[in-house]
């Protein structure tokens, strides 16, 4: 018999099937938890422990943990899939050889294995350990201290496997709701469904239509739900922070403990000189910080070395490898010369002349690149005011004395304090001219130490967004927002910006400071071509812009 179904009926159970597939598989993903098995042995009574990266590094609170037991060589742990980035195993608290015979991470079925076959493929050392080797059916490991660890961050296979999983329960539960809202059409208009019979079983099937469609109209609302709220609840993070938001911040100890509030992937640690800086050998899926906390290493091949000093738009932030930021593209573009990149996110005049002081010089570098003063006025007058005197660091300075005076409060050792009075604020323009005069002498400083060390010093104003004839619709997006939240546009913030520079370089210019205006440059004011990441931050392009500038400028300085 044909089956006759309206274009109504036909566009409503469309319409079910995709809402529910794609709701049901954003629900699946946050469900799945995987099993990783570990066999391997180990001297000692310690416990083997797990940790997983989510987005917020490695921590207790995502971690999972087991006594070792006499005679038992495999122990399961269970990890979510959700947002996995990386995976840390933690054999035992023991300084005796590790031997691990397999790895495998299993739901339903066994989604990734790792074993001698394969060589472990992607399990690197991280601590403690001495010498590694993979045979053909362990893992051999030699620990160099009583912390032992290895890490793996090539999880592609497995999150892909996984993804077919969450695909099919998708599938299958956007197919039968579909289904049904189907066969439901078809009874209203009193047509027997082709797909039941008559008698017990349909009428069973009847009754059970109602609670299982509205078992799966919860299924598919509650994910639904679920986005709308936090979309609605999550303050929205200007600042553009990468792919899985790699680039937001933590704070830690100089051990690598989490003192922050922030628990992102792309950790600071506090420093006596800068305030903070990078957290040493770090990495994820979009930069690696090498042991002495520099982006990308130390190209130790070239003899010649550049230092570029700076914030996060000198870090690269948002760029999604190491080889997209401009400190690289140099490097790629001098023969001879190797670029260091030793930006820090949030990094002020007054933090970069510690850093070159008490770190930097240390590498003996034939020149250096301050790429800034965009942080310099947005960090200091548009975020926050200051009491006069308090320029050239970051306003994290100001949350770690809020956090320790509520410290203090808490255990009865100090009164409440006042706020800071707006009495002890200059007028406009008077906090502007100290702010350039602070800003101004710290580079004059930087300078004078540079030519004292026998290195040269180039000072490159960088560009923001504003200046942008020709702005994409997704830049001009950022612009709104930027100017919503914090009166980007309506404050003058691009007019007291160019202010900043020009006076800047009227002191350079007396100085004989060379520089590179990249807010006034034709390259950036005149580009079609989509260049920001957010208002500040540029995207690959915009990197390749600031390196030929570079280049030109230090070729022309070099041949001299």
């Amino acid at each position: 018999m044909s089956v006759r179904l309206t274009t109504y009926q036909v566009v409503v159970s469309a319409a079910v099937f995709l809402v529910s597939f794609f709701s049901l598989a954003y629900l699946a993903e946050r469900i799945i938890f995987v099993n990783l098995a570990v066999s391997f042995h180990a001297a000692g009574d310690t416990q083997v422990e797990v940790f997983w990266d989510s987005g917020q590094g490695f921590s207790v609170e995502q971690s999972s943990s087991q006594q070792l037991q006499p005679g038992i060589e495999k122990y399961y742990f269970s990890i979510p899939i959700w947002r996995l980035r990386s995976i840390r195993l933690d054999p035992c608290a023991c300084e005796t050889p590790i031997s691990i015979k397999e790895i495998s991470a299993d739901w339903i079925f066994q989604l990734r294995r790792w074993d001698g076959t394969n060589k472990f493929e992607g399990w690197a050392p991280a601590n403690d350990i001495g010498d590694i080797k993979s045979e053909h059916d362990r893992l051999a490991i030699t620990p160099s201290g009583n912390d032992p660890y290895l890490v793996q961050r090539n999880l592609r296979q497995l999150l892909k496997n996984a993804s077919i999983i969450r695909i099919i329960i998708a599938f299958l539960g956007a197919a039968l709701l579909c289904g049904l809202c189907l066969w439901r059409f078809l009874q209203k208009k009193g047509e027997p469904s082709p797909s039941f019979d008559s008698g017990a079983f349909t009428r069973g099937a009847k009754q059970l239509s109602g609670p299982i469609m509205l078992t799966g109209a919860l299924l598919v609302l509650l994910p639904v739900a679920y986005m709308i709220f936090r979309n609605v609840t999550k303050e929205e993070v200007l600042v553009y922070l990468g792919v899985g938001d790699d680039y937001a911040l933590s704070f830690v100890s100089t051990e690598g403990y989490t003192l922050s509030k922030q628990r992102g992937p792309l950790r600071l640690v506090f420093d006596p000189f800068t305030l903070y800086r990078n957290f040493p050998s770090q990495e994820s899926s979009s930069y690696t910080i090498d042991a002495n906390g520099f982006r990308g290493g130390i190209d130790t091949q070239k003899g010649g070395r550049f230092v570029l000093i700076g914030g996060s738009a000198a870090f690269g932030q948002g760029l999604e490898s190491d080889s997209e930021t401009f400190a690289y593209k140099l490097s790629q573009l001098l023969p001879e010369h190797s670029v260091i990149n030793a930006g820090v996110v949030g990094f002020l005049s007054g933090q970069e002349l510690s850093m070159m002081v008490h770190y930097m010089d240390s590498y003996q570098p034939k020149g250096y690149i301050v790429f800034d003063g965009w942080n310099e006025l947005f960090d200091q007058y548009l975020s926050a005011r200051r009491r006069s005197g308090q320029f050239g660091f970051n306003n994290t300075f100001f949350t770690i004395e809020e956090r320790l005076a509520e410290l203090a409060k808490a255990e009865g050792v100090m009164e409440a304090t006042a706020s800071i009075s707006l009495k002890n604020i200059p007028d406009d323009n008077a906090y502007l001219a100290e702010l350039e005069r602070t800003y101004t002498t710290n580079i004059i400083k930087m300078y004078d130490f540079a030519v004292k060390r026998g290195a040269f010093l180039l000072v490159v104003f960088q560009p923001e967004l504003s200046i942008k004839k020709q702005r994409t619709k997704k830049e001009e997006k950022h612009l709104e927002k930027w100017d919503d939240k914090y009166g980007y546009l309506t404050s003058g913030f691009p007019a007291k910006y160019r202010q900043l520079i020009d006076g800047a370089k009227k002191t350079l210019i007396e100085r004989d400071v060379p520089f590179i205006d990249l807010q006034a440059s034709p390259s950036f004011r005149d580009s079609a071509e989509e260049l920001y990441l957010d208002v500040v931050h540029l995207n690959p392009k915009g990197n390749d812009l600031v390196a030929q500038a570079l280049h030109r400028k230090l070729s022309a300085m070099l041949s001299k």
